[in-house]
């Protein structure tokens, strides 16, 4: 497959990469949520796995349509029509996107909150007015513009759509702050310790860094006046892909912990970190030995040197000398004394 991003648009390249990688690690999250759900005995069948397998789906989809934007030149006619027309699909599944990544998430709460009756039945109402908000976005795009062609701007007939943009931001950043905040007084009240609490705030927190991107998409909406640059409109195309992709990872998170311990305690791993724990102390050893072995080396030729050197022959000598003195005085006093005896 050749990359087929057009030469007038070859800024966009960095997005769409960033983007295809967030997607992949999207996936990943998935796999891992589901084996977390494999290993605690439960199956991929509750329902905020259900919504989030469509979450994923549609963030895919939103991934290949924006995809799909870069690939035209806007230079041309039609390439901008087709522009047009997938900006119109991908503002659509920015919405599907985002809104089903925010009920899975309620509806973990849901579960793991289902003896906390008021709580359970805030996250209730949340899901159904998020569920509303994503059916007037929905009616909004189709039909602020007659014909779709002339989505954002054209010669048929249209809305203020930078108006309508600006309230689906607003919404956007408030569901999204409510349903980032909404569990973590519950979290506090936990019996965990300290350092768990925070760990699972700073991984519900990553809702606030999705409400940054909507606020700047929002900024970019007011800065970006001239509604007809096409390259305007595909920068903030970009930051709307994020939202979602970023923000499925909240809904992951929670169930790696569980993976990480099993894998801590399996068989393999224990192998592995035995064989590992060998292998370091059988290095330790060897240097060890390498080390003494070098020093008993290096004492054996300071030695050899110390003997071979001028001063220990000439000490040597002296030392023979004197021996030779010692032994010739006491044979001579053997000798008197034997004479005397006689």
């Amino acid at each position: 497959m050749t990359w087929s991003i057009n030469t007038h648009t070859e800024l966009t390249k960095p997005f769409i990469v960033i983007l295809i990688v967030f997607t992949i690690m999207d996936f990943l999250c998935l796999l891992i949520r589901g084996y977390s759900r494999h290993i605690n005995g439960k199956r991929f069948k509750e329902l905020t796995d259900y919504v989030l397998v469509l979450a994923f789906l549609m963030i895919l989809s939103l991934v290949v349509v924006i995809y799909g934007s870069y690939s035209f030149s806007y230079r041309s006619s039609e390439g901008a029509i087709i522009k047009f027309k997938l900006l119109l699909v991908a503002h659509i599944l920015w919405a599907a996107a985002t809104t089903t990544t925010r009920i899975s998430l309620l509806l973990l709460y849901v579960d793991l909150f289902s003896t906390v009756k008021p709580f359970r039945y805030l996250s209730i109402c949340m899901i159904i007015i998020n569920f509303m908000n994503f059916l007037v976005q929905l009616f909004g795009y189709m039909f602020i513009c007659t014909p779709y062609l002339s989505f954002p701007v054209g010669t048929g007939r249209c809305g203020d759509v930078v108006a309508f943009d600006t309230y689906c931001a607003i919404i956007s950043v408030i569901l999204d702050a409510s349903v980032t905040i909404a569990p973590l007084p519950l979290l506090w009240d936990l019996r965990m310790s300290r350092s768990k609490k925070l760990g699972i705030t700073f991984i519900v927190s990553i809702g606030f860094f999705v409400c940054i991107l909507t606020i700047l998409r929002l900024i970019l909406s007011k800065i970006f006046i001239d509604e007809r640059s096409l390259k305007q409109w595909l920068i903030k195309l970009f930051v709307s892909g994020l939202e979602p992709v970023i923000g499925f990872w909240i809904t992951c998170f929670p169930f790696f912990s569980g993976v990480f311990r099993h894998i801590r305690g399996s068989k393999g791993y224990l192998a592995l970190v035995n064989r590992l724990s060998c292998y370091k102390s059988f290095l330790c050893k060897s240097r060890a030995s390498t080390r003494t072995s070098g020093i008993d080396q290096v004492d054996e030729m300071e030695l050899a040197l110390r003997i071979d050197s001028p001063s220990m022959r000439f000490e040597r000598v002296q030392s023979l000398s004197i021996n030779d003195e010692v032994s010739t005085q006491a044979e001579g006093i053997v000798e008197n004394t034997n004479t005397g005896i006689k």
